[in-house]
């Protein structure tokens, strides 16, 4: 009997130290405990900025709302296809919206992407404004480049009611088709990818789409927004969260033609959703290359494709070819022959499926299936074998060609190119970006967007070519150091490496080299010239953005790009505390931090240049007595109070919101109670290395002021940037759905804990040694001391 209790007992406790180690692991390890359901996401994580975002209405009606101030504009936070595929063919984007009503002077829908060719920013602009006159609303586009003609109203929108923003595809590379309530309105131009593009990195700022108001007086633009690219932004939840419903998709950022066998597999492409910014490329994507033997296929056939890293090489694939029966077959047979395809067809064929999965699309089928993507949709040549289409992929060492071009082609490039050198003033850092040249190169395999170019070019000062390469035609740039006459020629090479040829001087093709393209009169060079007109500050896409910082932290500012110079960059710098409440000017509720960095730094020069020829004019002046730094403020102050349309006796007002902190004195030390709370030690502001301390939560300005070291009195340059300081970070516990998630782990985790209560009782209480026959014995003695009791008595 006591061997069975212990075999109890162990038993027991085995079991229950197994239960306490799944409850344990299963914690450890969260357990879903449904299957997917659709994720919702917060209105102010898909769109930021000054505006208001949140949402009005009741129920399936209740839309996403944008109310915007003058000048103000929210930013749709994720990355926004342009161009990508599905079974039914190419899809383009498409926004639907309305508003409230026509009491706004403009609303702009601008549009940022990577250019198809050279930029300063390295971002092509396109926007769509909304303007409002005498009661009607007028559509037009602003092409990447081009400025906003103020006097020109557009195309006139009669149906406000819904309006439907749509892109398409147009014959030129780089171009979309734009319409409004199908009603076509001019082109987005020199767009080189197939999305609009968000970005957070540092100097590299973007904002794929940004929606911008401008208004009178206290008026707003609300706008209400119904769909971004099929999907819906109504029936928003109480809390104003959207749920997710439409799937992620593949967008190809190349032209999709053959591929070159025994190469690795290469291409540029991203996963987009509207919502979600986080998908997994896990094994997302799948190949499988054509056996004619196999007659059917399904997805175990398929295949994981490494597309980056080492990647996959695809190679001739061997098979089996019975000549006697004239047929392909899966093993050696009589009369067999051992073969590849790409020997018998002339090309090898491949099949690459993508299925991208986001938070809510995760399942193999149903409701929340994860989609596939066929890479063959996207492709200009493919071939279909049953019911799965194939990409090409062969030997083909046929490169990129020059085409045949006409003379008034020759002289419009030139036209432009001369156009764009005349804004470039020629010195350190200046660069001249090349139109597009895919009217004179073109690639049939993959296209002209997948070249790699070799810049020949000569300056009036060189006695031989200077050699620069570009990995794509968004990187072809000319250096503008010098100022004069400058020259080039262009050749390419494809994504495969095979050369372009041209005909030499005796009409023989030969291929392209840096040795010997200045001795082929058949390929055309460009001329054009660079004038010194002074340094400038770039306005790059960092730019004049603020900087956010807390209380404590330290701040450095990092140096302006400037162009232009000649000499050594000459510096002087700043620091302001920005007191949006001491002005008191007309519209002062119009000024904001968004006012403050709206100011363009060409525009900033431009108007200081206006005060120094003034101050030049009066009696005794000098440009070596000049105060720059008083100057650039004013100026500043000037164009703040031009953008809240303020008045002339305005501009003497404004200058009121800028305290300057004075320079560090490391003389003064905590200790000197007096002299330290006078100075404005606290800040550390240290000109020289230009950072300080954010000693208090305020707008900071560091102003500078730039020069060319060798013609310190003929040309200054302003810019500035912004930095504002919060109070100390709070750490804030955000909601949890952790229980929810787990709630399998809590109840197994439970059952362990009460188990393992049971194991303790077991260990701690000692069993009974007692067997049946013992107490059976013990009760019978105690009868019969009863009995014999009871008969003495």
């Amino acid at each position: 009997m006591k061997r069975n209790n212990k075999k109890l007992l162990t038993i027991m406790l085995a079991g229950m130290l197994c239960s306490a180690t799944i409850g344990a692991a299963a914690a450890i390890a969260p357990v879903n405990a449904s299957a997917a359901t659709a994720q919702t996401y917060a209105l102010t994580d898909i769109f930021k900025g000054a505006g208001e975002v949140t949402a009005d209405g009741e129920g399936e009606a209740r839309k996403t709302v944008f109310t915007l101030d003058n000048d103000e504009s929210v930013t749709y936070s994720r990355n926004l296809a342009i161009e990508w595929f599905t079974k039914d063919g190419a899809q383009y984007t498409t926004l639907s919206f309305s508003f409230k009503e026509l009491n706004f002077t403009s609303v702009s829908f601008t549009f940022n992407s990577l250019p198809m060719h050279a930029t300063k920013d390295d971002v092509a602009v396109n926007t769509v404004k909304f303007t409002v006159s005498e009661g009607k609303l007028y559509a037009k586009v602003i092409a990447d480049g081009e400025e906003d003609e103020v006097t020109e109203n557009g195309t006139e929108i009669t149906d406000t009611s819904a309006i439907t923003l749509k892109l398409g595809k147009a014959s030129e590379a780089g171009n979309y088709t734009v319409s409004i309530n199908d009603v076509s309105l001019d082109e987005f131009t020199n767009i080189g990818a197939k999305y609009f593009r968000t970005s957070t990195v540092a100097d590299d700022e973007m904002n794929s789409l940004e929606i911008k108001a401008e208004t009178e007086a206290s008026a707003q633009a609300v706008v209400y927004l119904s769909n971004i690219n099929g999907q819906t932004f109504e029936g928003v939840s109480a809390d104003n969260k959207v749920t997710d419903k439409v799937a992620p998709v593949l967008v190809v950022n190349e032209d999709v033609g053959e591929f070159l066998l025994g190469t690795r597999f290469q291409l540029d492409y991203t996963f987009i959703d509207v919502l979600d910014s986080t998908i997994s490329t896990t094994n997302a994507s799948k190949y499988y290359q054509y056996n004619p033997a196999k007659t059917e296929v399904t997805k175990d056939d398929y295949t994981t494709l490494q597309i980056k890293d080492n990647g996959t090489y695809f190679m001739e694939s061997t098979a089996y070819y019975n000549k006697t029966e004239d047929k392909w077959v899966t093993e050696k047979t009589d009369g067999y022959t051992l073969t590849t395809v790409y020997r018998e067809l002339k090309n090898e064929y491949v099949s690459i499926k993508f299925t991208p999965k986001d938070d809510t699309f995760i399942e193999s089928e149903g409701e929340f299936a994860t989609p596939e993507y066929d890479l063959a949709w996207y492709a200009t040549t493919s071939e279909s074998f049953g019911d799965i289409a194939y990409l090409v992929f062969n030997r083909n060492t046929t490169g990129p060609n020059y085409k045949a071009y006409k003379t008034e082609e020759v002289e419009a490039y030139q036209a432009s190119l001369d156009k764009l050198a005349g804004k470039v003033s020629g010195g350190s850092g200046a660069e001249l970006e090349l139109p597009s040249l895919n009217w004179l190169i073109e690639d049939a395999n993959n296209g002209y967007d997948s070249l790699k170019f070799t810049i020949s070019y000569k300056t009036q000062s060189s006695s031989s070519p200077t050699t620069k390469t570009a990995s794509k035609p968004s990187d072809m740039k000319i250096p503008a150091s010098e100022p004069g006459q400058y020259e080039f020629k262009v050749f390419a090479n494809d994504a495969a490496g095979n050369p372009i040829y041209a005909k030499d001087n005796e009409g023989v093709d030969v291929k392209v080299t840096t040795d010997n393209i200045w001795d082929l009169d058949s390929i055309p060079s460009f001329t054009y010239t660079i004038k010194a007109k002074g340094i400038k500050a770039e306005n790059t896409t960092a730019g004049n953005k603020v900087d956010n910082k807390h209380i404590g932290e330290n701040y450095t500012m990092t140096v302006v790009d400037v162009e232009g110079l000649v000499g050594s960059l000459g510096s002087a710098y700043q620091l302001y505390i920005v007191d949006l409440d001491a002005y008191d000017g007309k519209n002062e509720n119009d000024l904001t931090l968004d006012t403050l960095k709206g100011i363009s730094y060409d525009k900033l020069k431009t108007e200081a240049e206006k005060l120094i020829e003034a101050e030049l004019k009066k009696e005794g002046a000098s440009a070596d007595k000049i105060d720059y730094a008083a100057i650039n403020r004013t100026a500043y102050a000037n164009l703040l109070v031009s953008a809240i349309k303020g008045e002339e006796a305005d501009k003497a007002k404004m200058l009121a919101i800028f305290k300057e902190v004075a320079a560090y004195d490391d003389r003064i030390t905590e200790d000197m109670t007096s002299a330290w709370d006078e100075s404005d030690n606290e800040y550390k502001w240290k000109p020289d290395s230009r950072s300080f301390t954010a000693a208090t939560d305020d707008i900071y300005l560091i102003m500078a002021d730039y020069w060319d070291t060798d013609m310190k009195y003929v040309d200054h340059v302003p810019a500035f940037k912004l930095v504002e300081v919060e109070s100390a970070k709070d750490i804030i516990k955000g909601e949890t759905e952790w229980l929810k998630n787990n709630i399998v782990s809590v109840i197994l985790f439970a059952i362990a804990g009460v188990m393992l209560i049971l194991i303790i009782i077991l260990l701690l209480v000692k069993p009974s040694e007692e067997t049946l026959e013992d107490v059976d014995e013990e009760v019978i003695a105690k009868r019969k001391q009863a009995t014999d009791k009871n008969k003495k008595n």
